[in-house]
């Protein structure tokens, strides 16, 4: 559900006729309707976010509650804000947008200029498009984990606040009104907020004399793949399940399965088939040398 709010300091909340999945309902409401112009410096600009619509995305317990994380049931959307921090040199709207697209290309996403947005000094609000509701844990997981694609120095936090407002977008009349929609991607992918599960004890058999996949397994299921160093990684895995003969569908479908769910951040798609694609011709290349 998305909800309305006129102004930032209410607990009036009023909800929107839905038009399919959360992410279309914003998206539909975003392009038929008049963005409010606002004008004016930063300071004016300030006092105008009092009264500006605003919206959350998410399932509440009682409406009349209002909007608090002990109300909220679950987020539909996720929220990130990007603008300099302290002692971060500002960084130009156009390349803040370019930088973004990068990252989030292969996602559902929309993007657009928050109220003190400019030229020279971007300031962007994202919103991209989980595959299913998240509770809180897996809201600030998820959100802390997008975060990492990016650097800190653009990074606000703020944003991952459970029961937050975030701002519709606006016309603040120093760019060209726009709000970019990115939706032939696939949805984000939530992170859960994970708790070790207890492992049954298990007797090592043969420790000295393991083999190259079950070393990768170890690597995988048991720490992780980092950035940086995931290149690397799957380099050397598919050169290794190459040699032992796997199947090239398995090969693919376990190599995506690993950048999606083992890989912190996860893995681009496109990356991973250029990484494959490249492992691929070596070995092909070494086939003809030694025919």
């Amino acid at each position: 559900m998305i909800y309305i709010s006129n102004g930032l300091n209410t607990n009036v909340l009023s909800p929107l006729n839905q038009q399919g999945n959360d992410f279309n309902t914003l998206k539909a409401l975003i392009n038929t309707s008049t963005p409010v112009k606002v004008h004016g410096v930063d300071k004016a600009l300030e006092k105008t976010k009092k009264s500006m619509p605003y919206f959350l995305a998410g399932t509440l317990k009682d409406i009349e509650k209002g909007r608090n994380n002990d109300n909220l049931v679950n987020r539909t959307l996720i929220t990130l804000d990007f603008e300099a921090q302290a002692n971060a040199k500002p960084m130009p709207y156009e390349d803040m947008l370019k930088m973004i697209h990068d990252k989030l290309s292969d996602y559902q996403y929309m993007a657009w200029g928050t109220i003190r947005n400019s030229p020279n000094s971007g300031r962007i609000r994202v919103i991209l498009a989980p595959p299913s509701p998240m509770d809180q844990a897996e809201t600030q997981a998820t959100t802390k984990q997008v975060y990492s694609l990016f650097p800190s120095a653009y990074c606000d936090q703020s944003a991952s606040t459970y029961s937050q407002l975030q701002g519709l977008p606006v016309d603040n009349g120093r760019l060209p009104y726009e709000v970019v929609i990115n939706d032939t991607g696939k949805p984000y992918p939530i992170i859960a907020d994970k708790k070790q599960e207890p492992t049954p004890p298990m007797q090592s058999f043969n420790p000295q004399s393991k083999g190259r996949i079950p070393k990768l397994l170890d690597q995988v299921y048991m720490e992780g793949i980092q950035e940086p160093g995931r290149n690397v990684f799957f380099t050397q895995a598919v050169g290794v399940l190459i040699k032992a003969n796997v199947n090239a569908h398995a090969i693919y479908n376990l190599c995506v399965d690993w950048a999606d769910n083992h890989c912190t951040p996860p893995f681009p798609h496109n990356e991973l088939v250029n990484v494959i694609n490249s492992v691929v011709r070596a070995e092909e290349r070494k086939q003809r040398k030694g025919a």
